[in-house]
């Protein structure tokens, strides 16, 4: 898992969010179950049974450091890049770019 696939998981488990969008990064449901495991024992997160799933102190700091690597600022420490909607191909301003699914027009 990449580092900042590992930073959504662990802000969406703080914010007692939904794990689809990590699926729609590509991870299977058994991956992510893989990953929510693996984080659970490393300590980031706890399970409680009025709150769910936590973050834990140390998974603050845990994500407070990626965040830092990533050289992550201010918006982006919150709202995490969407990497599924970044174009692979660099464009020149003239060129039209028109997204693979496009709605009917009628």
């Amino acid at each position: 898992m990449e580092k900042d696939d590992y930073i959504l998981l662990l802000k969406i488990i703080g914010n007692n969010g939904n794990l689809e969008s990590l699926h729609k990064h590509g991870y299977q449901y058994s991956q992510i179950a893989k990953y929510v495991s693996e984080v659970i024992e490393k300590g980031y997160v706890q399970h409680t049974e009025e709150n769910g799933f936590v973050l834990t102190s140390s998974g603050q700091d845990v994500l407070l450091l990626y965040n830092r690597e990533l050289k992550r600022k201010n918006t982006e420490m919150i709202i995490s890049p969407q990497k599924e909607y970044v174009l692979k191909e660099v464009f020149s301003r003239y060129d039209i770019y028109f997204p693979k699914k496009i709605k009917d027009l009628d």
